[in-house]
């Protein structure tokens, strides 16, 4: 008698599995969440730069007046992998200056790219300028070359306020192997950006 009513209830459980599983497939699947909003513009971002080879800090701050629609990144891709660096460079100086990077009180670096990518954990930063980054310091350390054009900040903003960065003073625009757009930064260590805080613009 045990046995006949143990089996009954299995047979119900496996029906109900069976029923849950028919009923998830007939359900329309949800669609992803969508990416959170970019924050609003103006906004800037300031920290320290700490030269990890020559030491020394420096202020710096990144403004940003708008972002760069994922399109016209694309674009630029497409004309890097068509048309070569050159032609990227060329038309990175055409386009409008949508930011800046200042380093203390020095010349501001006019910014054509900014980038906004969410991530896991806040978001992340890429600010791209048609010329290296030769502020003080840098130019110590003979960062001068023709086939490293481009200067990057990038910026990792964490929800927990452990936010961090890099300067890249010198990239060049290159995709690997793989056909993957994969940038080759000048030298062996980045200039790292530590306390950085955001903050919005009157």
């Amino acid at each position: 008698m045990f046995k006949s009513i143990r089996t009954a209830a299995t047979l119900a459980g496996l029906i109900l599995l069976a029923c849950a599983a028919m009923a998830a497939a007939q359900a329309p699947a949800q669609a992803p969440a969508a990416p959170p909003a970019p924050p609003a513009v103006p906004i800037q971002w300031m920290g320290n730069l700490i030269n990890m080879q020559g030491g020394g800090t420096t202020f710096l701050t990144v403004r940003a007046y708008d972002f760069t629609p994922p399109a016209v990144v694309d674009a630029l891709k497409d004309m890097l992998k068509a048309q070569g660096q050159t032609a990227v460079v060329n038309e990175l100086n055409a386009m409008p200056a949508i930011g800046y990077l200042q380093f203390d009180q020095s010349l501001a670096y006019y910014v054509s790219v900014m980038r906004y990518i969410p991530t896991p954990t806040g978001y992340r930063i890429v600010a791209a300028c048609a010329r290296q980054i030769g502020f003080a310091g840098m130019v110590r350390q003979g960062i001068v070359t023709t086939q490293y054009p481009v200067g990057m900040v990038i910026l990792d903003i964490n929800k927990d306020g452990k936010s961090t960065g890099q300067v890249l003073p010198a990239v060049k625009l290159q995709f690997d192997k793989d056909g993957k757009f994969d940038p080759e930064a000048y030298g062996t260590e980045p200039l790292r950006i530590l306390n950085i805080r955001e903050e919005k613009v009157k």
